[in-house]
């Protein structure tokens, strides 16, 4: 599979706010994960858990929105490297 890079696209009009929106996103979900971290139930779930698990559970929760960071530099074409590994969802029809 082979990937053009686009020269850099000055006409792209950047959605302002995703980036923040990402790393808001971000903290709530360092706030949730220490206020459910005191929980006793949460504790004993998370002591069973291995720790790659636990770090498994906490990137995924911010990696569906991470979009909301990367989309604004690769529409613009300034991230030609790192499109080859970021998968976008289209509608076909």
């Amino acid at each position: 599979m082979t990937f053009f890079c686009k020269a850099l696209n000055t006409d792209y009009k950047p959605q302002l706010g995703s980036n923040m929106a990402f790393f808001v996103w971000n903290g709530v979900i360092m706030v949730v994960e220490k206020l459910l971290g005191r929980n006793r139930v949460m504790q004993s779930f998370g002591s069973t858990l291995p720790r790659f698990m636990v770090v498994f559970l906490t990137i995924m929760t911010a990696l569906p929105l991470a979009h909301w960071f990367g989309n604004p530099y690769i529409k613009q074409g300034l991230l030609c490297d790192f499109q080859e590994g970021y998968f976008f969802v289209t509608k076909i029809a």
